[in-house]
């Protein structure tokens, strides 16, 4: 049963409580139910739009309790660990959260304030009363016992620490709501736009009903204005919400808490779905050595439908048990293509229920059932896009079920034949000199159904300028090296050919070619050089000979 939020003034019970000691904070012997800084942890952020920042408490990437409950569709879902009191909008967000919302006195964006840079949890200013809040459930509590709370809060008002419960034969509305008593602690910090730290306690009260949920949360003092809603009153940013209490018994030490353990004193199991008095499988931790040594008997049906586990889809939800997974529910394809339908991972299997094919739509196409699976090959010919819809329908022991399969077959592209050679150098060659001019030609290329052709040429291996890199013929003069150096041309080809939705069918094909450019030997003198330059020094010797002795 869900709870019914009654939160009137007239049902806040204001209790007197003692307030946790900085000791008590720091003793070591209490058990943190949740730590401060589990929404560091958060992922799953959205990352576009208008909700860029945020992330809803039941989102995938979220935090949740180890409950779960039924929902409209009769499924077992995990519970969120966090949720609000009150009305108003709430998510996680973080820091990317720069989206504006509410009056426009209202400028702050809904990210977290300054001097917070990481994940929150956010009450908007669509929050209408004092006594909303940013809640978290707890688990585990025990009669009786005190708790201390803590965590960093951000809000115009001031804040205050509270929880709510049902009491022990609480009534139930006329929707089957139980109804929920809401307690106001005492401890007051004063936040006025600034991150202050909350610390209160309480002790479990003893008329407490544990089978329905409890919440501790963070509201503000009642004060004017009374209704806040797009007021600067209304919005709160919340972190690092900590709870720290007695640890939770756990008698057959298993690992599993005795709140969770339907078989507290035997440490082989812990779950019993239907509540037959057979666990529906044996702990992680248990050896063999703990499996001999338990009388427990393991339950081959845990949800008692009828229809064993190992052809249970859903073995502890006793409402359905054929679960069909076909790896996705859409494929595209290439005319052409052989494709395959998996139905491995449905179950029950093709050998413990029947399996029947179907086409709903499309041009008709030949197939074979292989092991229960889909098997086939797109048709040829396709022009643009064809669509077809096959149906599954497992026919189990208690229900049957169907699911559908839609494939697209496009067109197959057209084909590149690619060709290209180096010119300019004896043919067949791949050896070149300093100085050649060299074609890289790719002009022989074709395409099967004549689009037209984009050339994008490169080279590695040593320093080469290529002209006109992006046309069918590129072209380098060979440059001088000082080593034998082995060099490699690349042209990439591609067509504009597109697909029926505007996208590119990406063909592509690529050539390469290699060469080897010779080291460029360096000019020796000659002998007639040498004679010249013989003739000059001779004749320069004689005159300067000449001038010493006119100068005797």
């Amino acid at each position: 049963m869900s709870i019914l939020l009654k939160n009137k003034v007239a049902s806040v019970i204001t209790a007197t409580f003692m307030l946790a000691s900085a000791s008590s904070f720091a003793n070591d012997d209490l058990f943190e139910y949740f730590p401060d800084g589990d929404l560091e942890g958060l992922t799953g952020f959205q990352t576009e739009g208008w909700g860029k920042g945020q992330l809803a408490y039941d989102a995938e990437g979220s935090i949740f309790l180890q409950r779960t409950e039924t929902n409209e569709n009769g499924e077992e879902v995990a519970v969120p660990a966090y949720s609000h009191v009150g009305k108003g909008w709430t998510r996680f967000v973080n820091a990317t959260r720069t989206q504006k919302a509410g009056p426009t006195s209202i400028k702050l964006a809904e990210g977290p304030p300054e001097g917070n840079d990481t994940a929150v949890a956010f009450f908007n200013h669509a929050r209408q009363e004092h006594g909303a809040g940013l809640a978290r459930e707890v688990e585990g509590l025990q009669i009786g016992e005190t708790y201390n709370l803590s965590a960093d809060g951000y809000t115009k008002g001031t804040f205050v620490w509270a929880y709510a419960y049902s009491k022990v034969g609480a009534p139930l509305d006329e929707n089957g709501n139980v109804e929920v008593t809401y307690v106001t602690l005492e401890n007051t910090v004063m936040s006025d736009n600034t991150w202050v730290n909350v610390t209160d306690s309480f002790t479990v009260p003893d008329d407490i009903d544990l089978a329905h949920p409890v919440k501790v949360y963070l509201r503000t003092v009642d004060q004017e204005p009374a209704a806040i809603k797009n007021t600067e009153y209304a919005r709160m940013w919340v972190d690092n919400m900590s709870l720290q209490g007695p640890p939770i018994p756990d008698m057959d030490e298993d690992g599993v808490s005795d709140l969770y353990d339907v078989f507290p004193t035997d440490p082989a199991a812990s779950v019993d779905t239907d509540k037959d008095g057979m666990p529906d499988d044996y702990n992680k931790a248990c050896d063999q050595a703990c499996m001999d040594a338990t009388d427990l008997v393991i339950d081959d049906d845990d949800d008692n439908d009828t229809v064993l586990d190992v052809n249970d889809g859903y073995p502890q939800d006793a409402t359905q048990s054929v679960k069909i997974d076909l790896g996705g529910v859409f494929a595209e394809l290439i005319s052409g293509d052989s494709f395959t339908i998996d139905t491995s991972k449905s179950v029950p299997n093709h050998e413990n229920a029947t399996f029947t094919w179907a086409q709903v739509s499309g041009s008709p196409i030949e197939v074979a059932i292989e092991n229960g699976n889909l098997v086939f090959t797109a048709p040829e010919g396709v022009q643009s896009v064809e669509q077809a819809v096959f149906e599954l329908t497992v026919a189990g022991k208690l229900s049957t079920v169907s699911a559908q399969f839609t494939v697209d077959i496009l067109k197959k592209p057209s084909e590149i034949m690619a060709k290209a050679a180096l010119l300019g150098v004896a043919e067949g060659s791949t050896v070149l000199q300093s100085g050649d001019f060299v074609i890289l030609d790719a002009t022989e290329t074709t395409d099967s159904e004549g689009f037209e052709l984009n050339f994008n040429w490169a080279s590695s291996g040593a320093p080469l300028t290529l002209t006109a890199a992006d046309t069918s013929k590129a072209s380098f003069m060979v440059p001088e090296l000082n080593a034998d150096t082995d060099v490699t041309f690349t042209v990439t080809i591609t067509n504009n050919e597109m697909r029926h939705d505007g996208k590119s069918y990406g063909t592509e094909e690529t050539v390469t070619l290699t060469a080897t450019i010779l080291k460029t030997e360096q000019e020796k003198p000659d002998s007639g050089s040498m004679g010249l330059y013989a003739f000059i020094l001779l004749g320069l010797s004689m005159f300067v000979r000449r001038a010493r002795k006119i100068t005797k």
